[in-house]
Formats: C-alpha cells, sequence, structure tokens
C-alpha cells in the first residue's frame, strides 16, 4: 500500500483581539501537510455505514496517528470533514465526506 497522496489536515481558529494592534484579527486555518493513502469509498461499505451510496466518500488510511486536532481535510483542493475514524496500534484510518456546499 503506497501513502502518496498529500493530504492536509485544516484546523480553523477563531479570530481574536489583538491588544497590541488594538484591533481584532481576522480567522485564520493552520494547515499541516501529511502523507496518506487515499481511495474512493466502495459502494458495498457506502451502504454498510451510510445506508446509501454517498458520492464523495473516501477512506484515508496514515502510516502514523495524527494527533493534533483537525476540523477538515484538504484532498486534491476539495475539503472534505470527517465521518468514521479508527485507531489502530500504529496506523489510523478514518472515513471522510466532501463538503459540497460550504455556504
Amino acid at each position: 500500500m503506497r501513502y502518496d497522496k498529500k493530504i492536509i489536515f485544516v484546523k480553523r481558529e477563531e479570530g481574536k483581539y489583538n491588544p497590541d494592534l488594538g484591533e481584532y484579527e481576522d480567522d485564520k486555518d493552520v494547515e499541516t501537510v501529511k502523507r496518506a493513502n487515499v481511495t474512493d469509498l466502495g459502494i458495498d461499505r457506502s451502504v454498510a455505514l451510510f445506508g446509501s451510496v454517498e458520492e464523495g466518500a473516501k477512506v484515508v488510511r496514515m502510516l502514523r496517528h495524527y494527533k493534533n486536532e483537525w476540523d477538515f481535510i484538504l484532498i486534491d483542493g476539495k475539503k472534505y470533514e470527517p465521518t468514521k475514524k479508527r485507531d489502530l496500534r500504529l496506523r489510523e484510518g478514518f472515513v471522510v465526506q466532501e463538503v459540497v456546499n460550504d455556504g
């Protein structure tokens, strides 16, 4: 199994008041790039997890656990949110769902 896909974990930090500047700072995204094995979620597994076929769902597998908090993942410029997570002793895997309308 190859861990050749670049994924970006994103943690959104809310803006806060900066007393040195005397103004509020905007929200910002903190990004961390990692390598993972990313595959499409199969039809059988999609039905088992969601009860229907979900378009845009992917399985992400990593060699090591990512211990920092994150809000969403970017894969090929598309935003994905976590659906299911499974921690193994050394590896980590999770299912993510594409965010279609981010309004």
